[in-house]
This record gives C-alpha cells, structure tokens and sequence, in this order.
C-alpha cells in the first residue's frame, strides 16, 4: 500500500506527540495498529523515520523531511476541505443575466452593488438586449435568467412577475410646467415620434394600441438603440411612447412632459424568467434577490414609477399553476 493521507496523519500524530501512546490515545487507535502502520510507510519508502527510546520516539533525517512535507499537505487538505464546506454554502460561480434594455440603465449598477456587498463569490454578467433578444437568450441557455416583459409568450419557463409600469407619452417640455394629466391615443395627433422597430415587444404593442384607438402614429425616427431614442426626445425633435423608468430622475424628467397613456392604457409587466429545465444554482438564486431588492429599491427611490410586485407564497404560486 502507498502512503495514503491516513498514515500520513498517523506519522505527524506520532512524531508530534512523541510517543507511540499519547498518539494512540489521541488518535483513538490501538498502539499496535499505529506501529504496524508506520512499519508499512517506513517498508514503502525504504528508509527509517522514528528511532524508538525508553523516552518515547525521534525522528530520523528522513523522518524530519517526511514530517515537513506531511504536514504542509495536511494543512493542505484541511484547508480544501474547509473550503469545500464553504462553497456549499456560499453562492459562487457564474450567472449570465439577460436584461431588457428598457430596464437596464438604471438597473445595472444597483444589481453590482448588491451582489459585490453580499455575494462577492457570484461573477454576473449582464447582457442589455431587446425584450425579443433577451428572451431568445434565456430560452436558448445562452442565459441563466432574464428580465423581460411578456413572460407568458415564453413556453417552458418559469415566470416570477416583479415590476409593472403602464406606457407614457414622453416629449420634450415647451412650457414652464410640465404636462402630467394622461392622454388619449386619440389625443397624440400627428406629432413625430421615435420609436424602436416592429421586432421590438414595446413597438408592437404601441401599434397594437394605436388600432384599437383608430388612429395612425407619426413615426418620423426608427432608432432600436435607447440612448439615441433619449438624445432625440431631450433634443425636442420627436416624442416617444415607453416606459418613463429609462428617463433619469435628477437630470432628464425633469426637462420632460411624461403623460400617461389611457384609452388604450398599456402596462407591461415585467418577469424574472429561467427555464424550467435549468437547475437553480445558489449563484443563481443569489442573482434574482439582487434583481428583485434593486428593483424594490428603484420603485422606492422613484426612479421605477410603476409597482413593484412582491413575491408570491409558495402555496400560491401552486395554486395559480395548478
């Protein structure tokens, strides 16, 4: 037999204690068995490591260098197996999260925040895409989780509805007191707008709206990108209909008339969503308490105007599957 991490621990045991039975007290092993080892270790390698007296034991040249190196491999061990214990306890490793875009810029930073304070062990990696994207992501695998509004048109997943926010009519302000009172679609006119393209979920739903208010949209800009969808708006050269949430509080909405939408109202509801094929890591679980405390803490703030839905009972969660 080689010299396993048993008799490893039997050697440095012995050689600590120096003596064959305070190591068999401490070890709780019988003198004998602990002679019969060492015996074994010292036949393998072909050398003698302890020198029997009516003191106890020494250790020989080749004790001391067997000594040295069992007990750096033992601190070794004990260290691996320390943290071992506390990996399965602590959330660690990596989670891909898919965010709607719409969401993200405010959302972003909040979510580091808390997963660098809490869950230092988590690397997440956040990917701002389209509604569209994002859910391909997620359906794919190519992403743990996600953020995404329309969560039902996802087959095969599970669903944790989180925020809603109905739609505004965001314009540059022309006035010295912004406008807040909703409006009508049948009210818009034929004022240009900017809006993202048909792939996107929020664009569809605009046009779905405006039908079935009988009236046509004037989309004078087709931009997917939200940043240049905002430098238009603030640069008063077209309005838009979307969530106010990407609008920062401080420096944007202020210079803004934000108007709710009604008649057709439009909400949209958004979801944190996984697979449910996907097994839920702790890492994983850590990510979606980040998502929903940052957003908890967004609403709270204002800089999320809508609602935030808090988390379903486990009872009614089956209920409502069932």
């Amino acid at each position: 037999m080689s010299v396993s991490l048993q008799r490893l621990r039997y050697f440095h045991v012995i050689a600590s204690s120096g003596s064959f039975s305070a190591a068999a007290r401490k070890l709780g092993v019988a003198q004998p068995a602990l002679s019969y080892h060492i015996a074994e270790i010292e036949r393998h390698l072909g050398a003698r490591l302890l020198e029997r007296s009516a003191r106890g034991v020494s250790m020989t040249d080749s004790g001391q260098v067997l000594f040295r190196r069992a007990d750096a491999i033992l601190r070794q061990v004990e260290d691996l197996e320390d943290e071992i214990r506390e990996t399965a306890s602590v959330p660690h490793g990596e989670v891909t999260v898919a965010v709607a875009v719409t969401m993200a810029r405010p959302l972003v930073p909040e979510i580091f925040a808390i997963m660098d304070a809490r869950y230092p062990k988590v690397r997440t990696h956040i990917l701002d895409v389209g509604s569209v994207p994002a859910m391909e992501l997620i359906q794919s695998g190519r992403a743990d989780i996600g953020l995404v509004p329309n969560a039902a048109d996802m087959p095969d997943c599970e669903a944790d509805a989180v925020y809603t926010e109905g739609l505004c009519l965001i314009s540059r302000r022309d006035g010295r007191r912004s406008k807040v009172a909703p409006i009508r679609f049948d009210e818009i006119g034929d004022r240009p707008h900017v809006l993202p393209n048909r792939n996107y979920d929020l664009r569809r739903r605009v046009d779905e709206a405006a039908i079935v208010a009988g009236c046509r949209l004037n989309v004078r800009y087709v931009q997917d990108s939200q940043e240049m969808i905002r430098a238009i708006v603030l640069a008063g050269l077209a309005s838009t209909i979307t969530q106010s949430a990407q609008f920062n509080p401080v420096f944007e909405r202020p210079l803004l008339d934000i108007r709710p939408l009604v008649a057709p109202e439009i909400k949209r509801t958004h979801a944190i969503v996984r697979r449910r094929d996907r097994e839920v890591t702790k890492a994983m679980q850590a990510v979606n308490t980040a998502l929903r405390e940052a957003i908890a803490s967004l609403v709270k703030k204002g800089t999320f105007p809508g609602q935030y839905i808090a988390r379903r009972s486990a009872s009614s969660r089956s209920r409502t599957s069932g």
